[in-house]
């Protein structure tokens, strides 16, 4: 394949995990999961690595909370096994609560600060930018169901956050 960040470059993909994909399913398996070196041939950011190993899993009509559950035991067995550590239950967050609450779709839980409403303090302050509503809304498309964010929220501590 040619390479789109380095021009005149090529790379081959000699075990393309779709072609297992492939065989395995139309074999008769309808679930399986692979380990999977990946190598992105993008540009660099802060929060992606351009080598990491994945966990590629592929099944037939499970539902959301079967394929948790399919994680959680395969991950809570390795690290039992090869380091001796429980993970017990892994906790689960909407995706409405963790925007509401962290302005994030992946929140990092060991930073202790979530989001305050301040709407109801906010509404006798004589500074106009605080006390009027605001604009009309403008119709802008956005790729989730996501609730609608309060006016006013800053970041406050917590000493754990709440599920």
């Amino acid at each position: 394949m040619p390479s789109r960040v380095h021009d005149g470059q090529f790379f081959a993909l000699p075990q393309s995990p779709q072609l297992y994909k492939q065989m395995l399913m139309v074999s008769g398996f309808d679930r399986y999961y692979q380990i999977t070196k990946c190598f992105r041939d993008e540009d660099l950011r802060a929060d992606r690595q351009p080598e990491f190993t994945q966990i590629d899993c592929e099944t037939s009509f499970l539902n959301e909370e079967e394929i948790r559950a399919i994680f959680q035991q395969m991950i809570t067995e390795v690290f039992k096994q090869q380091l001796n550590v429980d993970l017990g239950e892994f906790p689960i967050m909407t995706y409405q609560d963790a925007a509401f609450r962290f302005g994030s779709d992946k929140p990092d839980l060991r930073v202790k600060l979530e989001f305050t409403e301040l709407t109801d303090v906010m509404a006798d302050v004589d500074f106009k930018v605080f006390s009027t509503p605001p604009l009309p809304r403008v119709a802008v498309w956005w790729p989730c169901a996501c609730p609608v964010v309060p006016r006013f929220r800053a970041a406050r501590s917590t000493a754990t956050p709440s599920s």
